[in-house]
């Protein structure tokens, strides 16, 4: 009989959890990405969406770190876990001298640039403009991030070893969203775990007592 309480108590618990924290949008409500965007970028510039193409090949982001690299998104569920950030192929004039010099690349070199954006993070158009941060070029040793960099390079005929990197702050600020989230749903669950076998006591008490007065 306690197995069986002790189960029907978890169920419920389960069932008040679960469309509480991983059904509604959080996020949509509580994560403010412009302020994120505004805390954490350096010069922002218009980008045309014609000189920005999506490669196809993610990075997924763990507390602001490349985790693994995928040919496609997180699913429903594994997005309360992971930042999504996309390769893009950026092949317009607005990347700074300073940028370049950071790259290692000369005035001339009018090759185009791998970006990696936070798509979970900024808002990427299929057409029109979008504002973006271009100033923090990275330069890789061997990581997660080399081995999707290759496989752009290998994809788009591209030679750099640097990338310009807009995405770890704010996959940085977004997984920590995201943990906070379910360190809250799990000491929830935990007091509400301590608290519904009290009231359920109080109820059967209360049934007992009536019952017993009755009689």
């Amino acid at each position: 009989m306690v197995n069986r309480r002790g189960r029907a108590i978890l169920m419920l618990v389960i069932l008040l959890n679960v469309p509480f924290f991983f059904v509604i949008p959080w996020e949509r409500i509580l994560f403010d990405k412009e302020k994120v965007i505004e805390e954490n970028s350096g010069d922002m510039v218009t980008v045309d969406m014609r000189e920005l193409e999506p490669t196809g090949v993610y990075v997924w982001m763990e507390k602001g770190k490349p985790v693994a690299v995928k040919d496609k998104r997180p699913n429903w569920f594994l997005c309360n876990f992971y930042t999504c950030t996309q390769f893009y192929v950026y092949s317009g004039n607005q990347v700074s001298e300073e940028t370049r010099n950071s790259a290692m690349r000369t005035i001339d070199d009018d090759n185009p640039w791998a970006v990696l954006i936070a798509d979970d993070v900024f808002n990427i158009p299929d057409s029109g403009k979008v504002k973006l941060d271009l100033s923090n070029a990275n330069r890789l040793d061997l990581s997660t991030t080399q081995k999707a960099l290759e496989k752009v390079n290998k994809k788009y005929g591209l030679s750099g070893r640097s990338y310009i990197d807009c995405a770890t702050p704010y996959s940085e600020a977004l997984n920590a969203f995201r943990t906070k989230r379910i360190a809250v749903c799990f000491a929830t669950a935990c007091v509400e775990c301590l608290v519904l076998p009290i009231i359920l006591l109080i109820i059967v008490a209360v049934k007992r007592k009536k019952q017993k007065a009755e009689e």
